[in-house]
This record gives structure tokens, sequence and C-alpha cells, in this order.
């Protein structure tokens, strides 16, 4: 691990080097997993889109947080859209609510939305004053999948993971397995699903002009066949069984090719990996 030496560029080779301001790494692959890569000359500027989005922390109304709440994460379903979690510092309790996205290009006035993620946490979680504020700015696939694999076509141990649209944890963890089995020399069937050159589907996100004039969608409206995956227009990823759709979730989950049959039988409770939604 080294820290505090920021990447200035990269020689794909064997080894691969990675420049700092201070000397090199080298190493048989690499993998850029920075917000929005660098050294890839420009490719996911356009196959992606900076989204902003904002958090308060508030206090909890001068108590500590029952278990149940404290050990939650909520989404809601309405619009504007609120996310809510809980943390403790230092014996302090703090309710965070996020919202009031949109993409960085758009005006607006950052006072207000961090104004109105205040009300909402006082008016419906009776929380206090807030304690502090925020923003975050993630990568947007003009698709909605991720990007994951080589860097370019001309890349050989160069990687790439980027376009994560603001779920790290499953995404993240999705293009974790997808390369471990990528240089461990192991088949993954996702891997050309999440490829950044790959022929992809109407996505969930509406892509800027000059970003969608790179994308061909010549599947976008073809039924994925009995026990085969796809991309599809209302979902990230769907899987069919007996030629019937089912929708596995709204995040993107890599089911075990070994095992397509989950719309076999209707199951109780969420699927695996999915994330909770309430409405608020």
């Amino acid at each position: 691990m080294f820290e505090e030496s920021p990447a200035v560029a990269l020689q794909d080779g064997s080894p691969t080097a990675v420049n700092t301001e201070r000397g090199s790494v080298r190493a048989r692959d690499v993998i850029v997993a920075t917000n929005v890569p660098f050294g890839d000359r420009g490719v996911f500027d356009a196959r992606c889109y900076p989204h902003r989005s904002y958090l308060t922390a508030s206090l909890a109304a001068g108590r500590r947080l029952d278990d149940a709440f404290r050990n939650s994460t909520f989404i809601g379903v309405d619009e504007p859209m609120r996310s809510i979690l809980t943390v403790d510092v230092d014996g302090t309790s703090y309710v965070l609510t996020g919202g009031e996205g949109h993409r960085a290009s758009d005006v607006g006035d950052a006072a207000e939305r961090y104004s109105r993620l205040a009300a909402f946490a006082r008016d419906r979680l009776g929380a206090g004053e807030t304690a502090f504020r925020w923003s975050t700015q993630d990568a947007m696939p003009v698709d909605g999948l991720p990007y994951v694999g080589l860097m370019s076509p001309d890349a050989r141990h160069v990687h790439v993971i980027t376009g994560l649209r603001k779920w790290g944890l499953t995404n993240g963890t999705a293009a974790a397995l997808i390369l471990a089995d990528t240089l461990c020399g192991r088949h993954n069937a996702w891997a050309a699903v999440f490829r950044w050159h790959r022929h992809s589907g109407a996505g969930r996100e509406e892509p800027p002009a000059q970003a969608a004039a790179l994308l061909s969608t010549p599947d976008a409206h073809v039924p994925a066949k009995p026990s085969e995956g796809k991309v599809s227009q209302y979902t990230n990823v769907a899987q069919s069984t007996n030629k019937r759709q089912r929708a596995l979730s709204r995040c993107t989950l890599l089911p075990r090719p070994s095992r397509p049959r989950l719309a076999g039988k209707r199951r109780s409770g969420p699927v695996p990996g999915s994330a909770g939604i309430v409405n608020l």
C-alpha cells in the first residue's frame, strides 16, 4: 500500500509501471479504480457523466438511536428521493440524510439543497440541528451498468473499474469478482456484460448527447432467451426462464451462471443483494 503517492501516468507493459512524482511502482497488472479514470485518452469522459448529490448530518435530537434504526439504511421510492443512514461518533448519534442529486453541469443553489435535506431530517425524523454537510460526485455510466475490464482495446495489463453509479458496495464488489477471475485466468460469464466496449441495450440513465452517439443498441428490445441474462430497459439485470422475464434488482447483481433458474419459483422476501426500499 503506497499512500500520499498520486499517480501521474501509466505505462502498459511487462511489467506495467505507475509513475508518481517521487518514483514508480511496477506490477504485472494495474487496476485504475479512481472515480473517473486517468490514462484513458478521454474514453470514459464520454461514457460517464458526473452526478452530484448532497448529505447532511443532523444531531439525533439529543438522544442515542435505538438499535433497530442505528443498524438500518433506507432509500425512498418517492420524488424527491431521500436516503437515510445513521452513525455514532464519539458517543454522539447523527442522522445522515442524502438526496437532491443532479448532473454536475446543472445550475442550482447548493445552500437551498442542504436546507431541504435538513428540513426533511427535522420534520420527518425528529432530528436536531445540522452539524455537518457535504456533497459527493459520482461517475454515472450512460447505459446504467458499470465499466469493468481492460481499459482499451489495445491494453494488455491495465484494467479499469468506473461508473459504479453510486452503488459502490454492490457494483464495486461485482467488479472485484470479475477482475479477480480475469487476473487469475478464470472464466467469468459476466465479464463481457460489463466491458466498456460492449453493445448495450437501453439503460436506465438518459445519456448526454455527446455520449449517446457512441452507443449502439442493436438488441435493446430483443427479449432474453430462456435461461439467458441481458440488459433490460427497466432494470439493470434481468433473467428469463420459460420465456418469462423477472427483474432481479434495481442494483447490479451477479447471479451464478450455473444456477440460472432464479425465476422458476416465487421467493419470499427481497432478492439477495437488493437494496431496501421504503416509502417515507
